[in-house]
């Protein structure tokens, strides 16, 4: 199904859906069977990585793992999910009428790989058309800080990249931000 057809009740349904399955993980239960969407490789898979997260990031122990696991897939609930959307509105409006002007970063990791993961990651969400704008390499007002030791390396350690083939766009991040304000009418 094209995600993009998908309404809120779908997108909310599917995330009552994964809380199933990070409650399951988070409390090691064995696999719960085809209703929690997975087949049992699927599964098994995913405790590998629960196994192997300390790997590629030292605070990323079985525990730390399965303790947010059990959290996140207590909040993604229908009551839950239910009361957040209520205070967005326009999560309602269908997807196709929103428009995607761009995206900025600021990030983690140095500004080459955020922008790198930026573009990764929209074609990963079947986005490449979705613009991305690289802003300045440090803050102005502070000396840049970046968080390796919670991202890893690359931003998104553990799991495997590609090299995007999405182009960056060649304007500055600032650039873009005050020539779309220009040139749209106020309040839109």
């Amino acid at each position: 199904m094209d995600p993009v057809a998908l309404t809120l009740a779908d997108r909310s349904a599917a995330l009552v859906q994964l809380g199933v399955v990070m409650r399951a993980l988070g409390e090691a239960s064995p696999w719960p069977g085809h209703t929690c969407g997975l087949n049992e490789s699927e599964y098994l898979d995913l405790e590998q990585v629960i196994a192997q997260a300390q790997v590629h990031n030292g605070w990323s122990t079985a525990d730390n793992v399965r303790f947010a696991l059990r959290a996140w897939g207590a909040a993604l609930n229908t009551a839950d999910l239910a009361s957040w959307l209520s205070a967005y509105p326009e999560l309602a409006v269908p997807r196709s009428s929103i428009r995607t002007v761009g995206a900025v970063l600021a990030g983690n990791v140095p500004l080459e790989l955020t922008t790198k993961n930026a573009r990764i990651i929209c074609e990963w969400a079947g986005r490449p058309e979705v613009p991305v704008y690289a802003g300045c390499e440090r803050p102005l007002l502070r000396p840049l800080v970046t968080a390796e030791h919670v991202h890893g390396k690359t931003g998104l350690d553990g799991v495997p990249l590609h090299e995007p083939t999405m182009p960056l766009q060649p304007e500055h991040a600032v650039d873009f931000i005050i020539r779309t304000l220009r040139e749209r009418e106020a309040g839109s």
